[in-house]
Formats: structure tokens, sequence, C-alpha cells
């Protein structure tokens, strides 16, 4: 049976293991956070695999959410292709009157997130590079939630574990991804 994504299962396999604070063990795949070295035909089936995954998700959207750094370039990819708006939660902030400021500590992050522009009642799918513990994911949806924010569902290019799981039963959503990784 064909591979579905060889490019991705490519670049997985090949990730090297990087060693963050903490003595936490972090695999940098040039799809993550950490991109480097993305050449145009594992660019190209990752954002056609997340945009044929999204254009068969039965929920109507306003508009796709993404984070900075690791979902901001994937974000404004599929954006593009689906025609839909994309807003991004940034490191830093404007000092707009619009946006508020949620901190965010994670397995390797310790951070400011800023959001800005949502309303109440927006219908959004959230998008992310990878969803490994599920603390970011969790904050920004909880987060958008908080603000009457309905999300619809959540894209991944990459999740490990029952991560996916957890995010589903949590907050009410549907999760996808490219693909699934056992936890290591």
């Amino acid at each position: 049976m064909k591979e579905r994504y060889p490019n991705l299962v490519r670049d997985i396999a090949l990730a090297p293991t990087i060693e963050l604070e903490n003595s936490y063990l972090f695999k940098a795949y040039s799809v993550g956070e950490r991109e480097y070295n993305l050449k145009p035909q594992l660019i190209r089936e990752v954002v056609y695999g997340l945009v044929e995954k999204i254009r068969q998700f039965p929920e109507d959207f306003d508009y796709l959410v993404t984070v900075q750094p690791g979902g901001s370039a994937w974000g404004l990819a599929v954006a593009f292709y689906l025609e839909k708006p994309l807003k991004t939660i940034w490191e830093r902030g404007t000092g707009f009157e619009d946006e508020f400021k949620v901190h965010h500590k994670g397995s390797y992050h310790d951070r400011d997130l800023f959001f800005r522009g949502f309303r109440p009642g927006d219908k959004v799918i959230f998008l992310d590079d990878v969803l490994s513990t599920g603390i970011t994911a969790s904050l920004i949806i909880s987060t958008l939630q908080e603000h009457g924010v309905i999300v619809k569902g959540a894209f991944f290019i990459v999740t490990k574990g029952d991560s996916s799981g957890k995010i589903e039963k949590e907050y009410k959503i549907p999760v996808h991804s490219l693909i699934n990784l056992p936890r290591l």
C-alpha cells in the first residue's frame, strides 16, 4: 500500500532529537516550530493534506486560528487555499485595545500569548503544527471558548499518542491530523 504522506513520514523519521531546558527531549521535525530545510515537496504535501482534510470537515467556520511560531506559516498557506481569513496568536503584543494576554507555561515554553480581535460567536478552526502534550492547544482552545469563540475543530500536521483524544473529550471538539505517532 502506498504511503499517503511519504515526504512527511521521511521527515519525521530523519528528525533529530535535541535536549531542551529541563532535560526535555524534543523531536525537531522540519514541519514543527523549529522549521528548517522545508523542501517544496514536503510543503506541498502538508498544505494540500491539511486543505483536503479541512474541506472534508462538515462544519462551517468563519476563519482559521493559529499560533506563532509553529502554526503561522502553515496557517497562512492553508488559509490562502481555503480562501478563509486567518488570525494568529502571537508571542508579542501590539498594545491594541482588543488584545489580551495569557501566560503559557508548557513543557519547554514559558511565554505570554497575545490574542487579538476575537469576538463571542465567532466560529473557528484551530490549526497548529504538532500536538504533543496538549498543553498549548488546551490553553488556546480553553481561552477562546472562555471568550465566547466557538471552536469547531482542531487540525494538526502531527499528533502524538492519545493527546488528540484528551482534547476531544475535554473540549468536545473533533481533532484531525495527517499523522498520529506513538508517544515516546
